[in-house]
């Protein structure tokens, strides 16, 4: 009986071991993802000038991409297709045009494969169907200008900028938490500064209903995504084992 109860205990722990791995490695793919998704930014502004999504005359090289091809918003034509070259991710029509646009953008110029529709899934971003998917679970990328994170608030006194949004759906945002405040450190730590409330990747909380139970992302818990101004620095607090953390980067 003791053996068998050894041998028990061994696979429970290789197998409580593999699903620990498993986590850590999604949770390492947020970083690659973020590079990925920045480097695709890149490429497409230097091969055509403007940002996707943002592309002023975008219907000039995507038009001719197929009958059943979209080019924005489900929508091929000129209006559909193309952005308004301000040099921002704007919101549009129906709360989303160049941010959703922009995978679409990505996608028509093969610099970044995908199979994003461009429009809103029942009023709202989600993950695998209009941006782009994680790893983790029910969670996913969006590109948006900063100053939107939340009707127009202003994270850690950054912004407006364009941005990159990770997070899990809510409403019609990336801005439920999805990660612990170790994890969002660890990712931070392999891009930037490993700070939450300074460099190009920043650490947040949502507050507000079920979110408050979950605590801080940050050890100020004034820092979270509808205030405004200039805060003191703050770290990830490590403390708080929640997933009360989605995260920013800035690319500009």
């Amino acid at each position: 009986m003791s053996i068998v109860l050894v041998i028990i205990g061994l696979i429970t722990g290789a197998i409580f071991a593999g699903s620990s791995l498993i986590e850590l490695s999604k949770v390492q793919s947020v970083a690659t993802d973020f590079r990925k998704i920045q480097t695709s930014l890149n490429i497409y502004q230097d091969k055509y000038g403007y940002l996707p999504g943002d592309h002023p005359n975008a219907y000039s090289y995507f038009d001719n991409t197929g009958g059943s091809s979209i080019c924005g918003q489900n929508n091929n034509t000129n209006s559909g297709c193309n952005g308004n070259g301000d040099g921002k991710f704007s919101r549009g029509t129906g709360m989303a045009n160049e941010y959703l646009r922009s995978w679409v953008h990505l996608n028509l110029s093969n610099i970044l494969p995908n199979s994003l529709t461009g429009a809103l899934s029942g009023g709202a971003f989600v993950p695998g169907d209009n941006v782009y998917e994680s790893r983790i679970k029910s969670a996913g990328f969006n590109l948006i200008l900063g100053s939107g994170v939340s009707g127009g608030s202003v994270a850690f006194g950054r912004g407006p900028g364009n941005a990159i949004q990770f997070g899990r759906t809510a409403g019609t945002s990336l801005r439920a938490p999805v990660l612990t405040p170790a994890q969002a450190r660890s990712i931070d730590s392999k891009i930037d500064d490993g700070t939450s409330s300074s460099g190009k990747l920043m650490g947040l909380r949502t507050g507000g209903g079920s979110f408050n139970a979950l605590g801080s992302c940050s050890d100020n818990p004034a820092l979270f995504f509808d205030y405004q101004g200039a805060y003191a620095s703050a770290d990830y607090l490590l403390s708080n084992t929640n997933k009360s953390c989605y995260l920013i980067f800035w690319l500009n």
